[in-house]
């Protein structure tokens, strides 16, 4: 059977390390290799990771503690690629938990023993859930049959024009991915560093564009919670990391190999990034300091930006989301009162909804 390597980003998640650690030694299929990289954690969770080596000590696991200054989420994982040594790796966050079968439901889907891309659904739990609350939620989703799933394989050319016009979070993160290495290897595809957000979707961006397959176990098997100090929902760097995240993108119009994909596929990335700003505008909007008020920090984030270009060019090609070009009218007019009020309202339906989604989960 093809192994699988797990690499998970250290920084400041002590309370909740311990349990993800415990969910991967209590694999049915276990994974070769463990590797956690601390980027410079301030919380005790580095001495904790250490800690967590005696678990191993009579274990087939090989586990290895990387440390390294604080750099981003991007820089950790790259340096767990660097070292990782399985036919599979895959991105598990320090906060996060995974089904009791998740490795060996996904290793049942190699096709002729060959390896290829492998994805599955992702779930939100309570940021107090246990491993108990997540095989409740399991259960749900057995299998009557076997593991097999009835999706077909599909090119990476098909997948590259979903990430983008589908908004799935289910492809457009990393963790829980089953990624084929030998792929990553010859594809030169690693995070881009000094993103905090999005470096998922510009990984995968990056790895479809070489056209590599990609299958999907529809089943939910990684849980990921909501957790206070998460660095991607730091809402005064989402505009400056989105045009980040746009030009990193536009690299791959400029390389041989990936640039008819990519091409073919702009009016799809500008949906995107356009549906992108209007998620950025919510969020600042969490960020309800009186100084600077919401009206100014709105306005340093377009200076900052592509912001207007996006939203104009979406327009004229018509793929401009309705909620953002409701936003965009306002922010156009200089309505902020307006837009505030909006954006909160927008806020409070979307807590309300996903309270609801954990709440009948339970």
């Amino acid at each position: 059977m093809n192994s699988v390597s797990v690499i998970i980003p250290l920084f400041n998640k002590f309370p909740y390390f311990e349990a993800c650690i415990d969910a991967l030694i209590q694999q049915s299929v276990q994974p070769r290799e463990i590797i956690v990289v601390d980027d410079g954690s301030t919380d005790g969770s580095r001495a904790l990771a250490h800690q967590q080596s005696e678990k191993f000590e009579q274990s087939a696991i090989a586990y290895q503690v990387i440390e390294q200054e604080h750099q981003g989420v991007s820089a950790a994982l790259n340096a767990g690629l660097e070292v990782a040594s399985s036919t599979y790796v895959t991105r598990v966050d320090a906060d996060d938990l995974v089904a009791q079968r998740w490795i060996e439901i996904m290793l049942a889907q190699d096709i002729a023993h060959k390896p290829v891309n492998i994805r599955c659904l992702h779930q939100q739990i309570p940021s107090k859930a246990t491993m108990t609350f997540v095989g409740r939620l399991t259960e749900k989703y057995q299998s009557k049959k076997d593991d097999s799933t009835e999706s077909e394989i599909e090119s990476g050319n098909v997948l590259y024009g979903h990430l983008f016009r589908t908004i799935d979070t289910n492809l457009m993160s990393a963790c829980g991915m089953l990624y084929v290495r030998e792929e990553i290897l010859q594809t030169h595809t690693r995070f881009f560093e000094g993103l905090n957000h999005t470096e998922d979707l510009l990984f995968n961006a990056t790895l479809f564009a070489h056209n590599t397959p990609s299958i999907l176990v529809n089943r939910p098997l990684y849980f990921y919670r909501q957790v206070p100090n998460s660095l991607s929902k730091a809402p005064s760097s989402l505009f400056q990391n989105i045009k980040v995240l746009e030009e990193n993108l536009g690299e791959l119009d400029k390389q041989p190999k990936t640039a008819q994909v990519a091409k073919a596929h702009r009016s799809d990335l500008l949906h995107y990034l356009s549906w992108y700003y209007c998620i950025a505008l919510l969020e600042e909007e969490k960020n309800r300091t009186k100084n600077p008020s919401y009206s100014e920090r709105i306005e340093q984030g377009r200076d900052a930006s592509n912001l207007d270009t996006v939203f104009l060019r979406s327009e004229t090609e018509g793929v401009l989301p309705p909620l953002a070009k409701r936003l965009y009218g306002m922010l156009k007019n200089k309505q902020y009162a307006q837009l505030q009020l909006a954006a909160r309202t927008i806020n409070v339906a979307r807590n309300v909804r996903r309270s609801f989604k954990l709440h009948t989960s339970k």
